[in-house]
């Protein structure tokens, strides 16, 4: 017999199945009674009133002195190759005005104030660990985490343009953009929520949305295409959520707290306080015990300073194959990065006047992964951002721009976070390797490039 919520969760779904199904029945007809232009007009009607709403949601998020956001996300896979429960995870926020606030979600609790974030884990008082988020919260916490599957995140943190916090909503979902507004209206003809439906090709997005506070209770996100959806299979994340408005702002020793006699460490795991293995009466014991189950995680894999750099040949963006091999005998720079990634995009000014300083003696190589999406779609966001970044890709400084289709080179590289750098010597061996992008960083690659620094041996 299935647990309740399981039976639950399979019930929601397919009711959100059939109202996409209704509703894309009722476009359509709407469609095929109306000419292309009427069709245009009409869709172009609805984007801007779609758009416009979902700006006066941002602004409810970012200006009120207090807001207080509970929330509850479900994940549900349905299909031959799904899980076979829902994961749930619960979060609760403290937003104040400028971008900064207090955030509790997966045992952590992040403080964030004056372009800093200020971490705790609730495993662990001994410890915190403090970073500067380089100009944006919101790309300082995904890089972090990974995946950040609230959406208030993005509306209270994310960048400025309406266009940028559809890209940040929803990690599966990055191509979505504002297409509907609906209301629900009460049995006394006043409206009773808004709905707000945010689409792109196998990626939806569907807010529920409080008409007086413009504030989201509650969301439906459904994937049926990307990297991590698998043919055959739709992944929903549903969302619920309560919230309150204070004309009070968080107190100071709330909004960064003094810690005290603790230590600080790095990284975000350093936090997390494990309890030791389970002691193993048999030492041929091989049947994968540990106590609780909270083993440390594997030493990471990723190639480090010192080690040879992982080969790989890709696509360029308006060309054939280019392979890291067939650029030995110069300095090469690699930037792992993705057209959402905001401070991937604010540093590539700076990279390319660097690499124009050096004067062809480092070959500058922009490999795109992250992104979802047709290969002809991906590579209009590319030329989008390389344009508006002005990136030479002709002349004597031209940058190579490779796509990683499928992630595998950011995965051989151990990419975690975006931009991560990684310079790589002439004989190809890692002499440098940064994630995110700063001054320190260009210092040190420029004195490496032209001193002729010789690569560490053997991961030194």
């Amino acid at each position: 017999m299935q647990p309740a919520h399981r039976i639950f969760d399979i019930f929601f779904v397919v009711a959100v199945l059939v109202l996409l199904s209704v509703h894309a029945s009722i476009a359509q007809a709407q469609d095929d009674a109306e000419t292309p232009a009427q069709r245009e007009v009409r869709r172009t009607t609805e984007r801007a009133e779609a758009h416009a709403l979902l700006k006066t949601v941002i602004e409810a998020y970012r200006t009120a002195p207090l807001l207080e956001v509970s929330t509850t996300v479900s994940v549900l896979a349905e299909g031959a190759a799904a899980a076979a429960d829902a994961r749930t995870s619960k979060a609760d926020f403290q937003f104040v005005v400028g971008r900064e606030g207090v955030l509790t979600f997966n045992g952590y609790t992040l403080h964030l104030r004056g372009g800093k974030i200020r971490a705790f884990h609730a495993s662990n008082t001994e410890s915190y660990v403090e970073a500067a988020d380089d100009g944006s919260p919101f790309y300082a916490l995904f890089n972090a985490f990974g995946d950040l599957p609230f959406l208030e995140i993005a509306l209270s943190l994310g960048e400025d343009s309406v266009e940028d916090v559809c890209m940040q909503l929803q990690s599966h979902a990055p191509d979505v953009v504002p297409s509907l507004v609906t209301r629900r209206l009460a049995a006394d003809g006043t409206v009773e929520a808004l709905q707000l439906f945010l689409e792109a090709e196998g990626q939806r997005i569907e807010c529920e949305i409080d008409p007086k506070t413009r504030l989201i209770r509650a969301s439906v996100t459904t994937v049926t295409e990307g990297a991590e959806t698998e043919e055959g299979t739709t992944l929903v994340w549903k969302t619920s959520s309560t919230f309150a408005r204070a004309e009070e702002a968080l107190p100071q020793d709330e909004l960064w707290p003094d810690v005290g006699a603790r230590q600080k460490v790095d990284g975000l795991q350093s936090l997390i306080k494990r309890p030791p293995p389970r002691e193993r009466d048999d030492a041929n014991d091989d049947s994968g015990g540990g106590g609780d189950g909270a083993e440390a995680p594997a030493a990471s894999d990723a190639p480090k300073v010192g080690d040879a750099a992982p080969e790989f040949e890709l696509p360029q963006l308006d060309a054939t194959n280019c392979s890291l091999k067939s650029l030995r005998g110069k300095f090469v720079l690699l930037d792992f990065w993705a057209t959402w990634c905001g401070p991937c995009r604010a540093a590539m000014p700076a990279m390319t006047a660097m690499l124009q300083d050096l004067h062809g003696e480092c070959v500058g190589v922009l490999v795109n992964s992250g992104e979802q999406g047709s290969v002809e779609d991906r590579k209009t966001r590319v030329r989008a951002v390389l344009e508006t970044a002005k990136v030479p890709l002709t002349g004597e400084h031209a940058e190579r721009v490779l796509l990683d289709l499928d992630g595998a080179a950011a995965r051989s590289y151990g990419v975690r976070a975006f931009p991560t750098i990684v310079l790589v010597s002439p004989e190809g061996v890692i002499v440098e390797r940064f994630e995110g992008w700063s001054k320190s960083a260009e210092t040190k690659i420029r004195a490496a490039v032209t001193t002729k620094k010789p690569a560490p041996k053997d991961g030194a």
